[in-house]
């Protein structure tokens, strides 16, 4: 009976083992999760201020490109402006 005891206790303690290594990888492995969708949100946030500062100079080229023909849509438009 005694042999049976320890042997019990032999495999809990195992069993103590591989769930405290499982815990410890489950905890590993949602802070790498935290930090790749960190890191992914950084990189997308820099991309798109980069974007954003590349295209607002040839934005504004064309909304006054835009303007100007909207002011201006038949011969006389463009003679009652210059007056």
């Amino acid at each position: 009976m005694e042999e049976k005891i320890n042997e019990l206790e032999e495999r809990i303690k195992k069993l103590e083992k591989k769930e405290k290594r499982r815990t410890i990888i489950s905890v590993v492995k949602i802070i790498i999760y935290i930090v790749a969708i960190g890191v992914l949100a950084f990189v997308g946030y820099k991309t798109y201020t980069t974007l954003y500062e590349t295209i607002e100079p040839y934005k504004e080229i064309i909304d006054n490109y835009n303007e100007t023909n909207t002011k201006v849509k038949s011969i006389t438009d463009l003679f009652k402006q210059k007056n």
